[in-house]
């Protein structure tokens, strides 16, 4: 793999399962060094611990802020300059939308 600083460095929210999981796949493929940033620590390191390559698990809640900023400096420090973002991880809520709160949406 090159230098850290000429590594092609991605980063993949929601990054332990489904489409998360196989778009780190296609970056590792690819040659990505890849951030898995995941809320769910035991599916992302199982997942991380499959994978070959260069990722860096980071647990992480991405509706807050401070362990997003937590992790934006995990991934410089451990793996150099981002050139790409995958912005995948979300929650499924079941019901009408009419009986959706804003802060559930």
């Amino acid at each position: 793999m090159a230098a850290m600083s000429e590594a092609k460095v991605a980063v993949v929210t929601g990054a332990a399962r489904g489409i998360g999981l196989a778009t780190t796949r296609r970056f590792v493929e690819a040659g990505y060094a890849v951030a898995m940033l995941d809320i769910d620590a035991t599916a992302l390191e199982r997942a991380a611990g499959d994978l070959p390559g260069r990722v860096l698990p980071i647990e992480c809640n991405v509706a807050d802020i401070a362990q997003v900023r937590a992790a934006a400096h995990k991934v410089e420090a451990g793996l150099g300059r981002v050139v790409a973002l995958v912005n995948n991880a979300g929650v499924a809520l079941f019901k009408p939308i009419l009986e959706t709160t804003l802060d559930e949406w």
